[in-house]
């Protein structure tokens, strides 16, 4: 069941819960696809100021070498 209005993201203190008006697993995946999209939006807009500091279109990570052949 989906719950119409904001979801205040803390089950903890949500009342809609308390009371019995939503069920809780939908509501924590709701929230937890939120948070990757929200944090794939954020890490899109690193890589863009990496790319636009470094005036390259490749990205290296420190630590990570790439194998031999």
């Amino acid at each position: 069941m989906r719950v119409e209005g904001k979801c205040i993201g803390d089950c903890s203190k949500c009342q809609l819960l308390a009371d019995g008006e939503v069920d809780m697993i939908p509501c924590i995946l709701d929230q937890i696809f939120a948070r990757v999209k929200k944090q794939g939006a954020e890490l899109e807009e690193i890589k863009k100021k990496i790319v636009e500091k470094s005036n390259t279109t490749e990205i290296q990570l420190a630590g990570i070498e790439e194998e031999e052949e």
